[in-house]
């Protein structure tokens, strides 16, 4: 609702090191979750937004962060595996339709002719 509203930067900013360690623990733990990915993803890239200049100077955010950037990696690593197996599938479905309609007039074409009888 907050992202919807503008409201997001709003109910984030002025928030101490224990209030930003709750939100960046759950960001990292649910970005990955697909019913949530797209709304984390806009309060990950407002937190950085908000307090990039600031993040380093603790080191639990920093490590939650590295923990981010981890996650964030092997779900982009796992979405172009699967873009991959999907492009793959394609093919294959692209080629099996190729030679279901070659083959269908050739059958039909055989079922129809009269057997000729020879002697």
């Amino acid at each position: 609702e907050l992202v919807h509203r503008d409201g997001l930067a709003g109910a984030l900013a002025g928030r101490d090191e224990l209030g930003l360690d709750t939100i960046v623990r759950f960001v990292v733990k649910f970005i990955d979750h697909p019913r949530y990915t797209s709304v984390l993803i806009k309060v990950a890239e407002t937190l950085l937004d908000i307090y990039g200049d600031l993040l380093h100077q603790s080191g639990r955010i920093a490590e939650l962060l590295v923990r981010l950037r981890a996650k964030v990696r092997t779900e982009l690593r796992l979405q172009q595996d699967l873009t991959m197996v999907i492009g793959s599938m394609d093919m294959l479905m692209a080629a099996c339709k190729v030679s279901h309609a070659a083959a269908v007039p050739a059958i039909e074409a055989a079922a129809t002719e009269k057997p000729s009888i020879q002697t």
